[in-house]
This record gives C-alpha cells, structure tokens and sequence, in this order.
C-alpha cells in the first residue's frame, strides 16, 4: 500500500514538490486542506512549514475564484487564512463583488467578517452606496449604519440620502437623513427632499420635511424655492402655507410676488390679489397690483383693472397704472367708453389724464374712429394739447377723406392759424379729386393759408365755383410776381 502525503515520514519538500506539480491555485488549495486536516499525523516540523505557505496559496486561490464569480467559495478560502490582513482584503473584494452584482445579503455577510475596522468602514460605505444604486435602499441604510467612524458613516448617509432623493423616494431619503448626526449635512437632504415634493405635487411630504430643517436660514430658502415649485405647477391655493413659514420677510415679498405675476399671468386674479395683499414692501406691491391691472386691462377686464390699480400706495405710480389700464380700455371698447373714461378719471395728475385723452383719441383717429377720437378729445383740459389732438385728427380724417369730420375737428381748435391750415388741406384735397364744390365751402374758411401756400389751387377753385373776379385777381397777383423774378 503506497505511503499517503499526510503520513508522518512524508517530508515537507516531497509536499512542496507536490503542490508545485499541480496547476491552479484550487487545486494546491484543495491539496493544503487534505494536508492540513491531517495535522496529528504530520510531524510538527512539517506541519508549521506548510502551514507558512497555506496563507498565501490561498490568498491566491480566493483572488482567483472571486473573479470567477465563486464568492462563497473564496469567503470559505478566507477564513482559512491566518494573515488577518490578507483575508480582511478577501473579505472585502468578496462584499464588493456580491454588491455590484447585488447579492446584498452575501455582502452583509462577509463583510461582518472583517476584522480592520477601517478598511469595514470603507468597504461597507462603498457597499451602501451600490445598494442605492440598485434601488435596494433598506440594504443601504443597514451598511451605512454598521460604519463605525461617524463622519464617514454620516457622509454615506449623505450619498445614499442624495441618490435616493433622485430616484424619487422621497421618505426613504428623509429616514437616511434622520440617522445624520451632522445637522448641516441633514437638513440639506431635508431641503432635497422638500424641493423635489414640492415639484412633483407631494405638499404633504414637503411639509413635513421642511418642519424638520433646523436651519433658519436654509429653511427660509427652501420654503422659497418649494413656494417657486408650487407657483411654477400653478397650484396656487398650496402656495400660501410655504410662504407663510418664510421668516426673513424680503424673501417672503420676493416669493408673494412671484405669486401675484404668475397667478395674474394664469387669470388667477383672485390669488393674484391676495398674493400681493401679503406683500409687506408697499413699493413692491404697488408694482405687482400695477402689473395685474395693466394685465387685466389687455384681457378685457376694465372693472378688475380699476380695482387693482385703486390699490397702488403711490399716487404716481397708480396714475400711470391707471393710465395704461384706460388705453388698453379704449383701444377694446370701440365706441363704448365706460370703462376707458372711468379709469382715465381716476388719474389724479391732470397733465398725465390729458395725455391719456389725447392718446387715446389719436389711437381711434389713427383707426378712422373719428366720433369717439371726438369723446376724448373733448375732455382734454389743456387747450395747447387739445388743439394738436385735434389738429393730428383732422389731417387723419382728411387723409380718409372725411372732410366733414377734418373741418369739425379744424373748428374745435383754438389756434386759429392751425384751422386755417386744416381747411386749407381739406380743400386742396377736395380739388385735387375734382370736387370743387366741396373744396369751395373750405377754401372760404382757409383763403390765408391758400393764398399763401396754394394760390394756383384757390384761383382754380374760386373760377370752378364761380368767383372768376377772384380767380382773375390771384392770376394777375401771380403773373405780376412772376414778372418781377
């Protein structure tokens, strides 16, 4: 019967030519275990010789089957090996191997089996964070809580917190975040969290994580931005709480008007006025009720444009407000200026309410609505003011050919010499287009302004109606003039 290697008399180079003689790192693995089990009948000295290379050929053995995807098998080679060092740097490539392919509950194994409390805290921060990855969020939260160096543990909390944020699980980023020792680090996850809640409609999350922010400062700051989310959505009725709990006050005005302008912009004037009601800056609510009435007005809605500019603190501003709302006013109504009168009215500076008539005036003329350009033109206070409205009116009508309406507006106005110029043109045109008639009733009220500009056009008007006298005495003037040149 031949002699078995593990018999006292086999020497320990028969054993290492034995081990050389074979090829993988398995087999020499295998062949130390059938060694190494028969330890009473080897001879002491044997035994302690195989047993100093045992560490290292299974150090060898493990490496190997790790990258084969046998991680049990190289945990069983780990735990064989003496060098605590060697089998702590086992032990964690299995733990990492098992997470990246997200066998959790083997990583949490092995890595228990560390003993370098350092390298644990590495390999288990490193472990939480592939579980987040694969969304296996209880398997992080139990590696992040096994570190045992609190900063590093609280910063994988941290990680694990802000990837669970971005893949929407909101309450298990706010449980992460609970178990964060550092507060600064915390509330930034809380700040995550309530952001994020906001955006997505979840007004019940956010409130309850905002209210767990320590931070003043960063509260207010996240209030803010979970407002800005809401008002983004339109969600106007849940924008109130989150701007209520802001305690610096320019950033709460700040968000009351962004509120207000949105809501306004979406037709909410209802919120849109509440919003700005809240606004603790009277400059600033001034210019947001301004903004809503101007919008209001372009909409069509003149009674509600009344009623936000009414409630502008400065009077300047409120006329120009005012202003803008009775033009947006006219330009609609055509002809029905209830509303475009009522506003203008309310302008309390008499130059900028005249400035509106006249503005408006011009705006119909312009359109050929010359009966109510006529309405505004009338309640222009000041007189120089009124007669350039009137003035610009009457060549616009006559331009349209409404000479009736241009010799109107000419009488309207106080400077004569501008009339005489209004019916000049009017008659000018008249004769250009053949209609004497007409051109004669003008040139009457213009003969000044004829002679002067137009002698050529009057003699043929006067010869045409029938005043050949006249004609006759503005050719020989003409001739007469021609002669001297």
């Amino acid at each position: 019967m031949p002699k078995e290697s593990y018999q006292k008399g086999l020497t320990k180079e028969e054993i290492y030519s034995r081990l050389d003689g074979l090829k993988t790192e398995e087999g020499k693995a295998k062949y130390l275990d059938k060694i190494l089990s028969k330890k009473g009948l080897l001879a002491r000295e044997t035994y302690k010789a195989v047993q100093g290379i045992a560490d290292e050929i299974y150090g060898k053995a493990a490496f190997r089957v790790v990258e084969k995807g046998d991680l049990y098998g190289a945990g069983e080679l780990a735990e064989k090996i003496k060098n605590k060092k060697l089998a702590d740097e086992i032990y964690g490539k299995v733990v990492v191997k098992a997470a990246r392919e997200g066998e959790f509950y083997l990583a949490g194994e092995f890595a228990e089996k560390i003993g370098n409390k350092k390298l644990a805290d590495e390999i288990y921060g490193r472990a939480a964070l592939k579980a987040v990855g694969e969304g296996m969020f209880d398997y992080a939260g139990k590696f992040a809580e096994k570190i045992g160096n609190k900063k590093l543990r609280d910063e994988m909390y941290g990680k694990a917190a802000f990837r669970v944020v971005e893949k929407g699980d909101l309450y298990g980023a706010g449980e992460l975040a609970e178990k964060i020792k550092n507060k600064k680090l915390a509330d930034e996850i809380y700040g995550k969290v309530v952001v994020k809640a906001a955006k997505e409609g979840g007004y019940g999350d956010a409130r309850e994580f905002a209210e767990k922010i320590g931070n003043k400062k960063l509260a207010d700051e996240i209030y803010g931005k979970a407002a800005f989310r809401v008002v983004e959505k339109g969600d106007f009725g849940r924008v109130g709480y989150f701007i209520e709990q802001i305690g610096d006050k320019k950033l709460a005005d700040n968000m009351y008007n962004k509120g207000a302008l949105r809501a306004a912009g979406k037709g909410e004037f209802g919120y849109a006025g509440g919003f700005a009601k809240n606004i603790k800056d009277k400059k600033l609510a001034g210019k947001v009720y301004g903004k809503a009435a101007v919008k209001l007005a372009r909409e069509g809605e003149f009674y509600l444009a009344g009623k936000f500019a009414e409630k502008i603190g400065n009077k300047k501003l409120r006329d120009e407000m005012y202003g803008k709302a009775a033009l947006e006013a006219a330009r609609a109504l055509r002809g029905e200026f209830y509303y475009a009168e009522e506003l203008a009215e309310k302008i309390g500076n008499k130059k900028l309410r005249d400035e509106v008539y006249g503005k408006a005036a011009l705006k119909l003329a312009g359109e050929g609505e010359f009966d109510d350009a006529e309405e505004f033109a009338e309640k222009i206070g000041n007189k120089k003011l009124a007669d350039e409205i009137y003035g610009k009116a009457a060549l616009k009508a006559a331009r349209e050919g409404e000479f009736y309406l241009a010799g109107e507006f000419a009488e309207k106005i106080g400077n004569k010499k501008l009339a005489n110029e209004m019916y000049g043109k009017a008659a000018v045109k008249f004769a250009g287009e053949g209609k004497f008639g007409a051109a004669g009733e003008f040139a009457e009220k213009a003969e000044e302004y004829l002679k002067q500009n137009h002698p050529e056009i009057l003699a043929d008007i006067y010869e045409e109606t029938g005043k050949v006298i006249k004609a006759k005495d503005i050719r020989k003037r003409l001739e007469a003039e021609s002669k001297k040149k």
